[in-house]
Formats: structure tokens, sequence, C-alpha cells
């Protein structure tokens, strides 16, 4: 069974956490490694002397050898560690210092000379994913690189992906008869989502196999409470898995506070298809939906998430 399309974590720069503000020790090896990234924000223009990432680089390649650096590091000790609650530490940092990552990516490549290397960096936004960069501005940056370079096997990859993502974000409806479809929860029970008592339903597509998915899973767990509290929103976990046995392994392990559902079918479920899930377009993935077909909103995490659905009507 093919899976879907997710480029290797390190090829797309999906590194764990970088630079250390203060030092947390793992009772364990003793080891210092970086608070939670609301810590070190906090920590302000301090953070230079204290060894936070340089604001400051000369070209794409600083930006994520700075990056990979540490995470070769922490890779190292996230397996050394037995210590659980520093290890989700480390991994729930792995979302906003990625999306930080890309942003440093973008402001570089925007600010600086449209050369082929940083034509190349545009990988990591194009790529590269979990970015709260508007794709519109996306393929602005695109488009200010010279045709000699979009015409290149990289540039036509480039072209291909930025269409793909603006097409499935411009999305505004969709079939809602797959609302209609049952669907089996961990416990086995049928579940068929237009039954769901919530006036909105957050579909997030993930599956055990994706690491990037994994994380994101963490990330959303937190959310839970501040997402579903006056019922407005339910979330709903898509699994792309074909096997019960992995799915509901990984949504054990992740902890999962809200509905995880599945038919198995993996990138020929009907829902994928719906929202054109497949072996092209990777995973963590989500949309915000009515039950009338209309799509609220794509690919929308983090804070940006809590805005639109704050500014849901009710």
């Amino acid at each position: 069974m093919k899976k879907l399309a997710i480029l290797p974590l390190k090829a797309v720069g999906f590194l764990i956490v970088s630079g250390c503000i203060y030092s947390c020790v793992d009772s364990n090896s003793q080891s210092h490694v970086p608070p939670p990234v609301k810590d070190r924000e906090k920590a302000g223009s301090s953070a230079a002397t204290q060894g936070e990432i340089p604001q400051q680089f000369n070209s794409p390649d600083e930006i994520y050898q700075d990056w990979r650096r540490i995470s070769d590091t922490l890779d190292a000790m996230i397996k050394r560690t037995k210590n659980d609650q520093l290890k989700e530490t480390l991994l729930d940092s792995n979302i906003r210092l990625v999306m930080k990552r890309n942003r440093r990516m973008y402001d570089f490549i925007s600010a600086h000379e449209k050369n082929w290397k940083n034509f190349q960096a545009l990988r990591y936004l194009v790529l590269g994913g979990l970015t709260d960069i508007p794709s519109s501005d996306i393929a602005g940056l695109y488009q200010s690189f010279a045709d000699s370079l979009k015409k290149t096997p990289e540039g036509k990859l480039f072209a291909s992906r930025i269409k793909e993502t603006r097409s499935r974000d411009g999305m505004e409806k969709y079939d809602p008869s797959i609302l209609d479809i049952s669907f089996s929860d961990t416990a086995g029970r049928s579940i068929i989502l237009k039954n769901i008592p919530a006036k909105y339903i957050l579909l997030d597509f993930w599956a055990s196999w994706c690491s990037p998915c994994r994380t994101a899973n963490r990330e959303m767990i937190k959310q839970t409470q501040a997402i579903e509290r006056n019922g407005l929103v339910a979330i709903v976990a898509f699994s792309l898995d074909d096997k019960r046995a992995k799915w509901i392994k990984a949504t054990r392990e992740d902890k999962l506070n809200y509905l995880s559902v599945s038919d198995l079918k993996a990138m020929e479920s009907p829902v994928a298809t719906v929202f054109n899930i497949g072996p092209n377009r990777g995973i963590p993935y989500n949309v915000l939906i009515n039950k009338e077909g209309k799509i609220i909103a794509t690919d929308t995490w983090g804070e940006r998430l809590m805005q639109v659905i704050a500014s849901l009507p009710q």
C-alpha cells in the first residue's frame, strides 16, 4: 500500500528546537537543553548573549545549519532521556520553531538578491510546510525571481507545489455527502460526521507513520479545550493509516483528547479525495468546515487557527 508523499524531516528542515536561553537539566543525562518557546521569547534582547540563534544571517544555509547543528544534538538527547516530561517539552517546541525558521527564511529571501542560492532556499517554504506565511505571499516571492530560474526543474517543481497549495487554500466548497459516511472510532463505534453536534468540524489529517503529524498532534491536544470550549467546533483526527493496530497505538501514544476516526483506506479514503489529499500533497493538513458544504479555512495552525475560530459566527 502506497503512503502519502511526505519528505524526510531533515530534507525539508523539520528540526526540533534551537538555541538555549536558560538551562533545563535532564536528571537522567545531566544535559542542558532549551526551554519551551514561550520562555525563550520572554528573554527578549538578552538572548544574543545567552546562546539564542543569531538574528543576522549571511545566507539561507547559515539559517539551516544553525538549526541543524542544534537539532542533531537534541535528537541524541531525546533518544537518551528517560524523562517523559522533558521529552515532551523538546518535541512540543518543534512546530513553533519550525515556523520561526521558515519565517526567517522568508524574510531573508525577501530582503536579499534574487540569485540561484536564494531561489533554492524557497524549498523550505514551498516543500517544508508548517508556516503561518500566506500562500499568496510565498507565490509573490517566487514570482520575484527571474524567469530563467523559474524554468529550471526546481523552479517547475516549486511552481507546481505553489499552484496546488493555492488551489487547495482557495477551495470554498466541498461535497457534504461525505458527512453521511460511517467511520470507526478507536473503540470500534460507528461515527457519522453529520451527527456530531458541533456546528463546525476541524478535520485534522494525519497518520501514525508521519513524524510531523505526530508532533502536530502534541500541539493540537494543548488547544483542544480552547477550540471545543463552547461546543461550536469539534476536532476530528482523521487517520490515513491502513492498519488499525498502528492507528490505535499512535492515537494512544499521542494521548489524543479529541475524536479519532478512520476508514483505514489511506489515500483512497473518500474524505482524503474530497479535500485533495494524495501522493503529491503531504500531511499534516487540516480543514475547518461547516455542515452545509462550506470550507472556512485550510492548513491553519496555532495562533492563526485560534483567530479563525474566534471569528466564527455562533
